[in-house]
C-alpha cells in the first residue's frame, strides 16, 4: 500500500506520495504540488479515464483546489484549477453523483457554502453547485446512498449549526 500525505497545517510543506516498495518500505518519494498547495485533504482516482491514477485536492486558506493528473511515470506536474472560488476548503469526497458515469467531486467548505462539482469533460470541464446559501464550518463531507435508492446523498459534519443530509432525488 502506498501513502498520500497532505502537508497542510500551519506551516504547508509539499504534498508526498510515499511508494511502498512491497516490503513494507517506501523506497521512492514524490511531491506532487508545485504552488505550496495548502492541501487539508486529498483523494486518489482516475478522474479522466486514462487508466492512471490522479490527485484531488481540497485547500484550506482561501487556495483555489487543484487536480493534479498522473501518468505511468508518477509524474504529476499537469494539473488543472476544479474549484476557482478560492474557498477555504476543508474536506472532500468523490464520485459520480449525477449518474453520468464521471466522477464528480464534493467539496466542504469553512465559511462559504459546500460545493458540488460535476465533470463535464474527463476533468477539463466542471459545472459548479452550491448546495444551499447557507456558509457553515463544515469539517467533513460525506457522499453515502441513505435511503437504498441507489443515489448518492449528501452528509455534512458542521462544527457551528445542524448537520445535514441532501437526498438525491
Amino acid at each position: 500500500m502506498d501513502v498520500v500525505v497532505a502537508n497542510a497545517r500551519h506551516w504547508p510543506q509539499p504534498n508526498r506520495i510515499f511508494f511502498n516498495n512491497g516490503k513494507g518500505q517506501f523506497s521512492q518519494i514524490v511531491k506532487f504540488d508545485f504552488k505550496d498547495d495548502s492541501t487539508i485533504d486529498v483523494e486518489v482516482t482516475d478522474i479522466d479515464k486514462d487508466g492512471d491514477k490522479g490527485l484531488v485536492l481540497a485547500n484550506k486558506d482561501k487556495q483555489q483546489n487543484f487536480i493534479y493528473f498522473g501518468d505511468k511515470g508518477m509524474d504529476y506536474s499537469h494539473n488543472v484549477v476544479y474549484d476557482n472560488t478560492s474557498n477555504n476548503s476543508h474536506s472532500l469526497d468523490l464520485d459520480d453523483i449525477d449518474g453520468n458515469g464521471s466522477i464528480d467531486i464534493l467539496v466542504a467548505n469553512m465559511g462559504e457554502p459546500n460545493m458540488v462539482f460535476l465533470n463535464l469533460r474527463k476533468g477539463a470541464s466542471w459545472k459548479e453547485i452550491s448546495l444551499r446559501n447557507e456558509s457553515l464550518s463544515t469539517y467533513d463531507i460525506v457522499l453515502a446512498d441513505l435511503n437504498n435508492d441507489e443515489r448518492l446523498d449528501i452528509i455534512e459534519s458542521n462544527s457551528d449549526g445542524i448537520n445535514y443530509f441532501c437526498l438525491n432525488r
